[in-house]
């Protein structure tokens, strides 16, 4: 399951533990309430692209039979006998998420378009819903019909999802149209600083990119497949996601396809080889960059159309970011200005080793005196 020469990650293993532990203490926890508790701690971890890219072939397969499910428990005649019902819970659910949800948006800065789009997008009941009624303590205190004539309304609500989404998409256009032909037109904004750049390995190439990304208020997203570099990296402050970026399918769950760049901070000739095709397909626009240590190395990944630089000054990578920086746009004064902040960040940092060995100059001297 886990790319080769790669160990699983043990960060998931606490988590595992603690519900086995919650399974064994309380032997009433539905197994899809567990199933969904397990997804929810696992989606907030760093290994959450992988473990999506990992289960997306049994995604499609397992929501069928959980909807499928859904319906066969279904009681067909209670459900006309109480259709007004149904169908009056459907439209109260749908009125009341969707006036909630604009005003949680509206409360938290949004704008009344977006707000409005939101709220419609977000009306439906949820699966987590169809998960509480399925709870062993809900299903036998609650009459059979009502069970079934609630589950109903919930099931659909989510089949008019889309059609109600759709009229909070238009309504939200209308919106817009509206408030622009009273006010003068804002100017539109650049669709590129909505794009991230793609980091690669957090290898001291990696973390100067990264840096330089968010000196420049430039979105991006790391991916790291060694357990321990990314442990470290998460450790620094560093916002990363376990993965080996060789699997096309982890680029697209991260936002690949809306990438403006790409920087590679780990040569693997082979894994470029084997996945440059693929990429030049799926994201023609896709500007990749790398640091190399050999001349040979530099043909030959330049050869594979990637933006190769001969790692040459301090900090290791400098051309390269230099390089991506002035590729996404950033002013030449502000690169400059960077490029001696950090620079100079570096020389300090390389100082200060220095100092503490001179530090310990004396006290040598005074243990050599004393042998």
């Amino acid at each position: 399951m886990w790319p080769s020469g790669t160990r699983k990650p043990y960060g998931l293993h606490p988590a595992v533990r603690a519900g086995s532990r919650l399974r064994d203490s309380n032997e009433r926890l539905s197994l899809t309430l567990g199933a969904f508790l397990a997804g929810l701690a696992v989606s907030g971890t760093p290994y959450r692209h992988e473990v999506q890219t990992e289960m997306a072939p049994f995604r499609s397969l397992l929501l069928s039979f959980f909807f499928i499910s859904v319906g066969l428990s279904i009681d067909v005649p209670a459900l006309l006998r109480n259709l007004p019902f149904v169908l009056l819970a459907a439209g109260a659910l749908i009125s009341m998420k969707s006036a909630l949800g604009f005003a949680a948006a509206r409360l938290n800065g949004w704008s009344v378009p977006g707000a409005t789009q939101m709220a419609f997008l977000l009306a439906q009941g949820s699966e987590f819903t169809l998960v509480i009624l399925s709870l062993g303590a809900i299903v036998t205190g609650m009459p059979v019909p009502l069970m079934s004539s609630v589950v109903a309304a919930v099931a659909l609500s989510l089949a008019i999802a889309p059609v109600w989404a759709g009229l909070g998409a238009r309504l939200s256009r209308e919106i817009v149209r509206r408030t622009q032909s009273r006010t003068e037109a804002a100017p539109a904004s650049t669709p590129l600083l909505d794009r991230p750049v793609i980091i690669v390995g957090m290898t001291q190439t990696g973390r100067l990119a990264v840096d330089a990304l968010e000196d420049h208020g430039i979105p991006y997203l790391a991916t790291e497949f060694d357990p321990d570099r990314m442990l470290s990296a998460v450790a620094d402050g560093y916002k990363v996601s376990f993965g080996d970026a060789s699997n096309i399918k982890l680029i697209e769950a991260i936002g690949g396809n809306k990438a403006r760049a790409m920087v590679l901070g780990i040569p693997r000739y082979e894994v470029s080889l084997d996945v440059t095709p693929v990429v030049q397909r799926r994201f023609p626009d896709l500007k990749r960059f790398i640091t190399v240590d050999s001349p040979e190395d530099m043909v030959r990944f330049s050869e594979l159309g990637i933006r190769t630089h001969f790692a040459m000054g301090e900090p290791r990578g400098i051309e390269m970011v230099i390089d991506m920086l002035n590729a996404l746009g950033v002013p030449e004064d502000e690169v400059s200005a960077w490029i001696s902040h950090e620079t100079e960040r570096f020389a300090i940092g390389e100082a200060k080793p220095d100092e503490d060995d001179e530090d310990l100059d004396p006290l040598d001297s005074d243990l050599d005196q004393a042998a």
